[in-house]
């Protein structure tokens, strides 16, 4: 007769292997490697510089009158007739933003030909009048005369008044 192993000796010679392969210490993980980041080629893009204001003006209204109103500064009331030795004021309200706007003033006879222009140029904010006088030097003569505004070259108003 021949010599056997026991029959539990294979069971357990596994179960023994098993067990010492579980208490071996876990290998400790690969350090990872950090890379630094990329060198960019260019400077960073810049913010959008912001959106211009759009600027716009408009005539509100536009008014003739003899004095300007010292506590408002405007023309108190709308007249449309004058003397022949008044100083005939007119008023321009603007209507909206900018940082300047010019204003032109063409005074013109009843036959059309312009016998005075005044400029000015005014920031606008909200409502902003602008206001102009003239007399000319040798009084008015009786007759119709015309008011052409013009804001930044464009028409954009015209008044008539009377000389009695």
């Amino acid at each position: 007769m021949t010599p056997t192993a026991p029959r539990f000796a294979l069971p357990a010679l596994f179960s023994l292997s098993l067990l010492i392969a579980a208490c071996q210490p876990e290998a400790a993980p690969a350090p990872t490697v950090t890379e630094p980041a990329p060198v960019a080629d260019t400077a960073p893009t810049p913010a959008p510089a912001p959106a211009p204001v759009q600027s716009s003006v408009s005539a509100a209204f536009a008014v003739t009158g003899d004095h300007i109103n010292a506590g408002t500064g405007t023309l108190p009331a709308d007249i449309k007739e004058f003397a022949a030795g008044d100083s005939v004021y007119a008023q321009l309200m603007l209507d909206g933003h900018a940082a300047s706007s010019t204003v032109t003033l063409h005074w013109k006879d009843a036959t059309g030909a312009e016998i005075h222009t005044a400029e000015k140029a005014t920031a606008v904010a909200g409502l902003t009048p602008v206001i102009f006088d003239y007399r000319p030097d040798a009084g008015w003569t009786p007759g119709t005369y015309a008011l052409v505004f013009d804001i930044d070259g464009k028409p954009s108003w015209e008044l008539a008044f009377t000389i009695r």
